[in-house]
């Protein structure tokens, strides 16, 4: 059965902050910033606290406290309007453009203004569901974005992911 979807610039943006809340590489670095920027004030509170500069050593605990109970929070806040400037930037001649999807026995079928595309259903290693999204992450690394949004699509990558015995990771507690 053929399926009408339109990706828009918040599924677009759903994908981009599961994959940098799930890379190992971006978790770390956000971690890392986290603890720079907290410890970046031990040297105003040492410096203050050894030559008696009372200004200098209750900014650097100030400093210290701020930065321990929202630095994840700004991190956060950071890595999301990084990326949707990066989803404004990048696909802003995808979002809100039409296709069309057909699951069959062996392939996914997918039909756009620019032309039409297939994928093999044994070349996807992994189907992952978060609230609104199904992610189908191929073996070659792309992803295709389908959001919940059509019930009868639905039933059809589930009966797929049975089917084909494909790996389904459900995540629907995942949220930024």
């Amino acid at each position: 059965m053929k399926h009408q979807i339109t990706l828009t610039e918040n599924d677009y943006l759903t994908f981009q902050l599961y994959d940098s809340s799930t890379n190992p590489t971006k978790r770390k670095a956000r971690r890392r910033g986290y603890i720079i920027i907290t410890l970046a004030s031990l040297p105003f509170i040492f410096h203050g606290y050894r030559n008696g500069y009372d200004f200098a050593f209750y900014f650097g605990i100030a400093w210290f406290v701020l930065a321990a109970m929202f630095g994840s929070m700004y991190f956060k806040w950071a890595a999301k309007k990084h990326y949707i400037d990066h989803v404004r930037d990048a696909y802003k001649k995808l979002t809100d453009e039409k296709f069309e999807i057909e699951i069959s026995d062996d392939v996914i079928s997918t039909v756009e203004k620019t032309g039409s595309s297939t994928v093999k259903i044994s070349e996807i290693s992994v189907v992952i569901e978060v609230p609104n999204h199904y992610l189908i992450r191929l073996t070659t690394g792309p992803t295709l974005i389908l959001p919940k949004t059509n019930a009868a699509l639905n039933e059809e990558i589930l009966a797929m992911i049975e089917r084909h015995k494909i790996d389904h990771e459900v995540q629907l507690d995942w949220k930024w």
